[in-house]
């Protein structure tokens, strides 16, 4: 009885991480890494594997490298063999940049580039098919660049619209300019589930559409939105007020198409509202500023009547903390 082999198109030097689970409903792990040697990749599976579900992710760790970036130093690497793979693996430096080159003969033969990565804690490991033809690797690390890119953060999460459209579910957001954004998705709102990035868009149009083809993976889904901050760290956005304190909703009503949220403060208070479908959450940000020009406060929330009748909202309401 022979392996059961994963295929797939690849990119050559580019990474890939097989994610693997034992059943429908437990989460998925990171299993194997590899570096693509050809346009088409392969992976052979144990037989004692537990796993009976794969998939493969692009590893966005693997990255070109910069011109910029010289070897600094090579460092040693321990070199592990089973019946489907040689896998390299070596201590270094967290957020760093590490270059894995091969050669099929040791001596005078020039080494060549497998791939790069950049490493997420203190190990690092690569894996490729015994096919490689290389037999003789080193792992190189590279110099740091400074960058200028702008460095983004999530800063809010919005609210779509949710419609089906020719066995699709499509998401709608109004865009703002010059942010990203991550589409993210949940298989359930238990509090043990993560949320998965499912896709990355740049800014462009004034309303912002993504579809999901049905049947999908996921059943919820939520919109990050990604604004540069600056290299210190710091958003771009005005950073007061800093803190907050819990505030009373008054009352929570249905008035017509909406539901509306009234409480009472004072004229010069600020107050933020967000909202989950779970009282585990995640919370997300309906309104940031809401300000009354007397005692009483009100919000409208339209679109809590367009979601599923079995994902109820709840509310939270702070008040601006001003410094």
């Amino acid at each position: 009885q022979g392996n059961v082999c994963l295929q797939w198109s690849s990119t050559e030097g580019q990474g890939y991480t097989i994610e693997a689970r034992e059943g429908l409903s437990e989460p998925w792990i990171d299993w194997q890494s590899l570096v693509a040697q050809s346009q088409e990749s392969s992976f052979c599976l144990p037989e004692a594997t537990p796993y009976r579900f794969f998939r493969i992710r692009l590893d966005e760790n693997v990255d070109s490298p910069s011109p910029e970036q010289e070897v600094v130093s090579f460092v040693e690497a321990k070199v592990m063999i089973n019946e489907d793979q040689v896998c390299l693996e070596w201590s270094g430096l967290d957020g760093r940049d590490y270059r894995i080159e091969g050669s099929e003969v040791l001596g005078g033969a020039a080494w060549e580039l497998i791939g790069e990565t950049r490493l997420e804690g203190e190990v690092g490991q690569t894996c490729l098919p015994l096919t490689t033809p290389y037999r003789f690797f080193r792992v190189a690390l590279l110099s740091e660049v400074d960058s200028e890119e702008p460095v983004l953060e999530i800063t809010q999460y919005l609210d779509p619209s949710i419609s089906m459209m020719d066995g699709q579910v499509c998401l709608r957001w109004e865009a703002m300019e010059g942010v990203f954004y991550h589409i993210e998705g949940v298989a359930s709102l238990d509090f043990q589930e993560q949320w998965t990035l499912i896709e990355r868009i740049d800014p462009s149009m004034e309303e912002a559409l993504y579809c999901i083809e049905l049947p999908a993976e996921f059943f919820f889904y939520r919109i990050a939105v990604l604004e540069e901050v600056d290299q210190g760290g710091n958003s771009t956005i005005d950073p007061t007020p800093v803190d907050y304190d819990s505030a009373a909703i008054g009352q929570v009503l249905l008035e017509g198409d909406s539901v509306v949220i009234t409480w009472t403060g004072d004229p010069s208070d600020v107050f933020r509202l967000s909202y989950a479908t779970s009282l585990l959450g995640p919370w997300m940000e309906l309104e940031a500023e809401i300000r009354s020009e007397n005692s009483q406060f009100r919000f409208e929330d339209p679109q809590a009547l367009e979601m599923d009748a079995a994902s109820p909202r709840f509310y939270r309401l702070d008040k601006w903390v001003m410094p």
